[in-house]
């Protein structure tokens, strides 16, 4: 009976502890930006319910095209919740040339498109999210580095996950 009720307790206590930090941790408000077209309402509201609900705790951004017209284009949160640096739109690299699903197949298709991509902003004045690109840079980083010349996703099986 003595070991539960010393459960309890250090579970209370745990409990009291987290309510404790959370409490002293400044509340920055919710930001969001973006727009939506008509009839897509509903996708914005999905996305800031992510926040509200605690699922995105920092920053995201989310946009649709249909038929090559952007539909959605909605961001919200902070890029450095620390330094109160909110996400602002525009942070998103991308390729000029749009890529297939043949093309995601090819890594040596994928490396010529990389290679014959020109910076979207002027060097050293910003940073950017590479959402769209940054699988490809990780890939053809690993492909290039790796005595094997793994893809990332073999790489990260045989090297990282694999047990021993």
């Amino acid at each position: 009976m003595g070991l539960l009720r010393y459960g309890l307790i250090l579970g209370f206590l745990a409990f009291l502890a987290h309510v404790i930090v959370d409490k002293l941790h400044s509340k920055l408000p919710l930001h969001f930006d973006g727009h939506v077209e008509k009839g897509y309402e509903n996708i914005r509201t999905a996305f800031e319910q992510n926040f509200l609900d605690g699922w995105e705790a920092e920053g995201a951004s989310f946009a649709v095209f249909l038929k090559g017209k952007k539909v959605v284009d909605i961001w919200g949160g902070y890029a450095d919740k620390q330094a109160a640096r909110i996400w602002k739109e525009g942070a998103l690299p991308y390729f000029d040339t749009p890529i297939t699903e043949e093309m995601a197949r090819d890594h040596n298709l994928m490396r010529k498109v990389i290679e014959n991509e020109t910076p979207k902003r002027p060097a050293g004045q910003s940073s950017g999210y590479h959402l769209l690109t940054y699988g490809w840079l990780v890939d053809q980083i690993i492909r290039h580095t790796d005595e094997k010349h793994r893809g990332v996703g073999q790489f990260l099986r045989e090297e990282i996950t694999k047990s021993n």
